[in-house]
C-alpha cells in the first residue's frame, strides 16, 4: 500500500509522511518495498499494528482494517481473473 494512502487510512492523517520515513529504515519496525518509478509502499500488516498501538486507542480501527484488506484481496483476485480471462500477462 502506497505510505500516503497508509497513513491516511491507519492514522486518519495524524501521522507525517516523514515520521513513517524514519519507520521504514531497514532497522525500523515497519517492512516496506521500494519500487522504481512508483514510491515506496508500506506493508499493511506492519503498518496496521503500528497505527493500532500509537495512533488510534479506537475499537473500530480493526473493522475498518479489515475491510481494507478484504477490499485489497478482491482487487487482486479480480485482476487475476481479468488476465486470466483476456490472456494479457
Amino acid at each position: 500500500m502506497p505510505n500516503s494512502e497508509a497513513v491516511v487510512e491507519f492514522t486518519g492523517g495524524k501521522m507525517p509522511l516523514p515520521k513513517l520515513s524514519k519507520l521504514l529504515t531497514p532497522n525500523g519496525s515497519i517492512r516496506y518495498m521500494r519500487k522504481t518509478g512508483k514510491g515506496c509502499k508500506v506493508h499493511i500488516g506492519d503498518f496496521r499494528d503500528y497505527a493500532r498501538q500509537h495512533y488510534v486507542p479506537d475499537k473500530l480501527l480493526g473493522e475498518a482494517v479489515d475491510e481494507i484488506l478484504t477490499n485489497r484481496e478482491a482487487q487482486k483476485e479480480e485482476m487475476k481473473r481479468h488476465k486470466n480471462k483476456t490472456g494479457n500477462g
